[in-house]
């Protein structure tokens, strides 16, 4: 194959690599699929479409058809054995059943696209190769050699079948070798895949998050912000249908005609229904969350005791209210009003909360009086803190590369998006000197301050086990270009997918 064909071969404008989910091709490999499954594939039903043709896409010009003994139904077989001798995940036959023809479609659409890039590539396969191929893969051994007299008393057809089919699995195998496995192959690439975990650090950490901020804090918040904070007990009534619903139930209400309790229990469709509609005690907050303006949620506690609301235009349908004691204000100094606060500011006040972090941060490197201290001085002002061990840049915890943040820190939580927040990475490791301290670094919801406290070269790969891990890094970049190849050919313009539609007309047309 030539170079422009390797090169140009299934390219598709924003296609990324990613983590390898395997992908089936032909005999030898498997698509990984989570789950496994026995069906026997069952017969079509006459009603099904045994007197037409099961036509379930196209690829180009060439259709994706189901004929006994082609392709797509050796695939659908080879499948189905795969997993015929596992009893695992589930006894949905039906499922099982789907499962087994659409992973046997892809592949089958993934074959339709290697032959039609070798058609315009003149790849060809000899006869030599084939009758190699018939001696060394074929069905007729006997104690695991040829036997010539097998493949003399076989049919013609059989023969002629066998030599179409191993022309196929050859023809994809010298098209998988070129463009995909032969592809970016040398020593010098794995050497630096190699080494690219070898320099390591580790570091002293000390982690602030919100419950590192002082109740002061909180109750500064809530001061200055009195009305978020006003609660009032509230009976409810939730509509989805339409308004003239909400508003014929609003006026029955008006009418006497039936009490706002037993409205709630008969027509509300929210959680509170069973309860007779009773919210309990609701923050001004917690219905501006609901309703579209604030005048709504104003009218709303500005309503006597008993009194229902008109009916309010909320983001998921139509609300009543009743007023059933008069708002009030909260103790400003109770925990209960403080963790609220914490939760309300968690959602709504990111920024203010990721100032104050980095403000204490920063207090907290002010009071560092030398490098040696940097743990002592976390733990004489309470603050979260630790030493991970060595690991090196890792964005996205990638297989190739053996250490990773995620094991180094010991599975704690505040490091939890450490290893796909590549900002975070690239100014933690630009700490150089042992002893540097970081500024306040910005994680996921924490503000961490980082000591660097050691480097080495990594020793995960011992050297008697590099050529084994370089075995690996070949397994995982093939991965990867599985990978690309199934979503380029599967998103691709020449496929014209109607599995669902013929599969439906085989199996459920009764």
């Amino acid at each position: 194959m030539s170079k422009d064909t390797k090169s140009n071969a299934f390219q598709k404008k924003g296609v990324k690599h990613h983590r390898n989910i395997g992908v089936l091709i032909g005999t030898s490999t498997i698509l990984v699929i989570t789950i496994v499954a026995f069906i026997l594939v069952p017969a079509l039903s006459q009603s099904g479409s045994s007197a037409n043709e099961l036509v379930f896409g196209r690829y180009g010009k060439t259709k994706i058809d189901y004929v006994p003994g082609n392709y797509f139904a050796r695939q659908i077989e080879y499948i189905n054995n795969i997993y015929r001798d596992s009893d695992s995940f589930s006894d949905n036959v039906e499922y099982k059943r789907q499962l087994v023809w659409q992973t046997a479609f892809n592949q089958t659409v993934i074959q339709k696209a290697i032959e039609d890039n070798l058609h315009s590539s003149g790849l060809t396969i000899s006869d030599k190769q084939i009758d190699r191929a018939v001696v060394e893969r074929g069905p007729f051994k006997v104690d695991g050699v040829f036997d010539e007299d097998s493949y003399r008393n076989a049919s013609t057809q059989v023969k002629f079948d066998l030599k179409n089919q191993l022309k196929e699995e050859l023809l994809r195998e010298q098209y998988l070798t070129d463009v995909m496995y032969g592809a970016f192959r040398n020593d010098n690439m794995l050497d630096f895949i190699a080494k690219m975990g070898s320099d390591e650090k580790k570091f002293n950490y000390a982690v602030f998050n919100i419950d590192s901020l002082d109740p002061d804090f909180f109750k500064s918040y809530a001061s200055a912000n009195l009305s978020k904070f006003a609660k009032a007990s509230l009976n409810k009534i939730t509509i989805y249908t339409s308004q003239e619903a909400a508003d014929n139930l609003l006026q029955r209400i008006r009418n006497e005609e039936i009490s706002f309790r037993d409205a709630a229990i008969a027509e509300s469709q929210d959680s509170f229904a069973s309860e007779g509609g009773n919210a309990g005690e609701l923050y001004f907050y917690e219905v501006l969350n609901d309703v579209e303006s604030e005048e709504s949620v104003n009218s709303v506690f500005a309503l006597e005791d008993r009194e229902v609301s008109p009916v309010i235009k909320t983001t998921y349908g139509w609300v009543l209210y009743q007023m059933i004691s008069t708002p009030f204000m909260p103790d400003l100094e109770s925990a209960e009003l403080i963790d609220d606060v914490k939760v309300y500011m968690s959602r709504n006040e990111k920024g203010l909360i990721e100032d104050s972090l980095v403000a204490k941060g920063n207090e907290f490197s002010q009071k560092l009086e030398n490098n040696r201290d940097f743990l002592s001085t976390a733990i004489s002002m309470n603050i979260e803190n630790g030493t991970s061990g060595f690991f090196a840049v890792n964005y996205g915890n990638n297989r190739m590369i053996p250490s990773s943040i995620t094991n180094a820190t010991n599975q704690d939580p505040a490091f939890a998006s450490a290893a796909y927040d590549e900002l975070f990475l690239e100014r933690l490791f630009s700490l150089s000197s042992e002893g540097e301290v970081s500024d306040p670094l910005v994680l996921g919801n924490n503000i961490i301050v980082a000591q660097l406290a050691g480097t080495q070269e990594s020793t995960a790969i011992p050297e008697e086990s590099m050529a084994y891990y370089k075995y690996q890094i070949e397994s995982e970049i093939t991965g990867y270009m599985q990978s690309d190849l199934q979503n380029v050919v599967l998103a691709s313009d020449k496929l014209e997918n109607n599995f669902l539609t013929t599969y439906a007309r085989i199996f459920y047309a009764n």
